[in-house]
C-alpha cells in the first residue's frame, strides 16, 4: 500500500495551527494570517490569559465552535471537514489514508506528542498527512520536518490524546465540498 498527497505541501515553518495554512495554500484558496486563523480555531497560548485547555496550549478544532468546518464557512471557502477515529475504522487505517490521499484529500493527524515521538509531553499536536507506504507513515510537522513513523505507533498515540473519555485526536479529512 503505497499513496503520497498531490501536489505536495508547501512547508511553512511556523506554529501547530500552519497545517490548516499549508492546505489552503496547496489547494490555491486564499488564507487569512496566521493569528487571525488562530482567533477561528480557538487558539489558546500561555500568554493569552486563559487557563490551560485539557488538550494543552493549541487550537481547539475539537470544539464545534472553533471547527475547520465553522472556519471554512465563515472564511468562505469551499471546503468540508469530517473526523475519524482509527479504532472506528479497525484494520481498514491504512486503507482509509491511502485512499484519501488518491483522492487528493488532506488528512490532518492529531495525536499526543509524547506517546509518538517519546518524549515527556503530554499534549496535543497537528500534523499533515504527507504519504503512506506499506506499515510507515511520513507526517509534514508544521516547525520541523517531514518524520516517517509506523502507522501503529501512530494510531495508538491518536488514542491516547483524550480527556476522560473525551476523544481529542483523531483524522481529520479536509475535502473539497462539492
Amino acid at each position: 500500500m503505497r499513496a503520497e498527497i498531490s501536489p505536495g505541501y508547501s512547508k511553512r515553518n511556523q506554529k501547530s495551527y500552519t497545517c490548516v495554512q499549508m492546505v489552503l495554500d496547496r489547494r490555491n484558496l486564499p488564507f487569512p494570517s496566521q493569528q487571525k486563523i488562530g482567533e477561528y480555531l480557538g487558539l489558546v497560548t500561555p500568554d493569552s490569559g486563559e487557563k490551560m485547555p485539557a488538550a494543552g496550549w493549541g487550537i481547539r478544532i475539537d470544539k464545534r465552535k472553533f471547527s475547520l468546518t465553522n472556519f471554512f464557512r465563515q472564511s468562505n471557502l469551499p471546503l468540508r471537514e469530517e473526523l475519524f477515529q482509527p479504532e472506528d475504522l479497525g484494520d481498514f487505517v491504512p486503507y482509509f489514508i491511502a485512499d484519501n490521499l488518491k483522492q487528493g484529500n488532506d488528512l490532518m493527524a492529531i495525536f499526543r506528542f509524547g506517546a509518538l515521538y517519546d518524549v515527556n509531553h503530554l499534549y496535543g499536536h497537528a500534523s499533515l498527512v504527507q504519504a503512506i507506504n506499506k506499515d510507515k507513515v511520513s507526517l509534514l510537522n508544521p516547525y520541523d520536518r517531514v518524520q516517517k513513523v509506523y502507522l501503529e505507533r501512530l494510531v495508538d498515540s491518536i488514542s491516547q490524546h483524550k480527556n476522560g473519555k473525551n476523544m481529542l485526536g483523531g483524522l481529520w479529512v479536509i475535502s473539497s465540498d462539492n
